[in-house]
């Protein structure tokens, strides 16, 4: 009897865990793990867009269960459809990005290094002065601090990419000046097996 438990807790999580494998999510986690040893600018944007993927979910799960509990006798309910919502979210908002980054490498590959270069430091300019006036808004009182969380998540990202994009692939006489169109290659083979795996 206790045997024939123990399998079948087993079986529920092997499946569970063949489940979590192949969601598009851990998929992107673990092709950030893999690109870090190869091209680590691409590996930090993927994990900065896989953060906000995180926060959005949370912030998505948060709002379900404050519309449920005042209903609810207890929070168990609630809490499962938060726990719901917080997958869900975060699988449709992975599976969105990883389509909008395949684009973007595409859009990226046949537009050059220094057009993209230029684009990249003026949506870090505009990211610091959005973040410039959240912080202001916070500071009056007038806005929270975590409704603006994922700005300020993504305005240094933005800023250190620009950064480092214009060292890496914009100044030949720089010592780890990379090939863009080669490392282009690379990710996209990576985004490919990953939405693809499983």
């Amino acid at each position: 009897m206790l045997s024939r438990v123990h399998s079948r807790i087993k079986a529920f999580l092997r499946a569970a865990f063949r489940l979590v494998q192949d969601t598009v999510f851990v998929r992107l986690v673990l092709a950030a793990i893999k690109l870090w040893r190869d091209v680590r600018f691409p590996a930090l944007l993927l994990t900065g867009v896989l953060v906000l993927c995180l926060a959005f979910a949370g912030f998505s799960a948060k709002a379900v269960f404050s519309t449920l509990r005042p209903a609810a006798t207890t929070a168990i309910g609630p809490g499962i459809a938060a726990a719901f919502a917080f997958l869900i979210v975060l699988e449709l908002c992975a599976a969105s990005a990883l389509t909008a980054l395949q684009g973007l490498l595409r859009l990226s590959y046949d537009t050059g290094r220094h057009r993209i270069g230029a684009l990249l430091t003026m949506l870090a300019l505009i990211a610091a002065g959005v973040a410039a006036l959240g912080l202001a808004a916070v500071a009056a009182g007038s806005a929270s601090l975590p409704g603006h969380s994922g700005l300020f998540i993504a305005t240094p990202i933005l800023i250190l990419a620009a950064l480092w994009f214009d060292r890496a692939y914009r100044r030949p006489a720089f010592p780890r000046f990379r090939d863009f169109h080669a490392d282009i290659v690379d990710v996209r083979g990576y985004l490919a097996r990953a939405s693809h795996d499983g």
